[in-house]
């Protein structure tokens, strides 16, 4: 992760850990928008994007709606 967003390794591990190892991901695979939120906000902190994207822009959530309406 680090070497692909060209981040420090212990910037990577925040994110990651705020992402996947913090409730970041539900038992039914769908996001935390706080927690992806937070990894957002932390890559504007480190300087790695100016502003961080809209949440909808980055999110497709439709594989939910679809596996909750049987899979349809």
């Amino acid at each position: 992760m680090s070497r692909k967003l060209k981040i420090e390794p212990a910037d990577a591990q925040i994110a990651y850990n705020a992402t996947f190892g913090n409730n970041g991901v539900s038992r039914d695979l769908v996001l935390n928008q706080k927690a992806l939120q937070n990894v957002a906000d932390g890559v504007v902190d480190i300087g790695t994007l100016p502003a961080a994207p809209s949440l909808s822009s980055i999110m497709d959530l439709s594989f939910v709606r679809d596996m909750r309406a049987g899979g349809k």
